[in-house]
């Protein structure tokens, strides 16, 4: 999230190692403010809406171009920075996403694809899922307040505290 993009490595329940690379979510929004000569906080709008499939045509079309470019770097970044598991052995096919990238067309397509998986793996694609924030609470995200998987981290700690009061 934010600056860097950080990846978990679970076994049994526990993590076991954590990385990140300096590529995260605040890049592309920088980006989109740049191309579109709008404010951050326009940029982070457009980001979500981008996401969610409600910006017109045109912007769609420029906003892909960008992005794709973008998500290149990411994944370079992303595949370099999975070589520091390759002592824990074969990366297993279940994989979370979560986070703004989690909705970046572009970004949630690498890691579906899986093409990088094949030679960390012993599988050909991975197993994806998005994790997001209303589906920590039962529907019950505080209001509204907590939603996508932007939110997951903050849900996720909150639930943390509650069941551990």
């Amino acid at each position: 999230g934010g600056e860097n993009t950080t990846i978990f490595y679970l076994k049994d329940g526990s993590i076991i190692q954590i990385c990140s690379f300096a590529l995260g979510g605040r890049h592309f929004i920088k980006g989109i403010a740049k191309i579109l000569n709008i404010s951050y906080e326009e940029a982070e709008d457009i980001k979500r809406q981008y996401g969610q499939g409600v910006v017109s045509q045109n912007q769609k079309n420029n906003l892909h171009d960008f992005l794709f470019q973008e998500a290149k770097l990411w994944k370079k970044m992303f595949v370099e920075t999975l070589d520091q598991f390759y002592h824990f052995g074969p990366i297993p096919p279940q994989i979370f996403i979560t986070g703004g990238g989690a909705n970046i067309p572009e970004i949630n397509s690498i890691i579906r694809e899986g093409d990088w998986i094949k030679p960390l793996s012993y599988v050909d694609m991975p197993k994806t899922n998005i994790l997001r924030a209303d589906g920590i609470f039962q529907g019950d995200t505080l209001g509204g307040y907590l939603q996508g998987p932007q939110d997951f981290s903050l849900a996720s700690l909150l639930f943390y505290l509650q069941k551990n009061a």
